[in-house]
């Protein structure tokens, strides 16, 4: 199987001084034009939920919210990134 071209990626990021992010804290999570694919196919009448991108911005966001702890870091950066 080739590998797939990547259409978006989405970054959690976190750490104690801002702009240094805590290397044990990132996470991403890649949207391959394979998924791009499948969310087209899903048409119109679907609901947003069922997309695969909607799954993987809601994965980041849980995962952002695990870390918004302030006795643990003092900032998280969510970001996604349409390539």
């Amino acid at each position: 199987m080739p590998p797939q071209a990547v259409k978006a990626i989405l970054t959690v990021q976190a750490g104690v001084f801002p702009g240094e992010s805590m290397q044990e804290l990132f996470r991403h999570w890649s949207y391959t034009s394979e998924d791009y694919a499948k969310d087209c196919a899903l048409g119109p009448e679907a609901s947003a939920d069922a997309s695969i991108f909607t799954q993987r911005l809601k994965d980041a966001h849980a995962y952002a919210l695990s870390l918004a702890d302030p006795s643990r870091v003092n900032w998280v950066r969510t970001e996604w990134i349409w390539v």
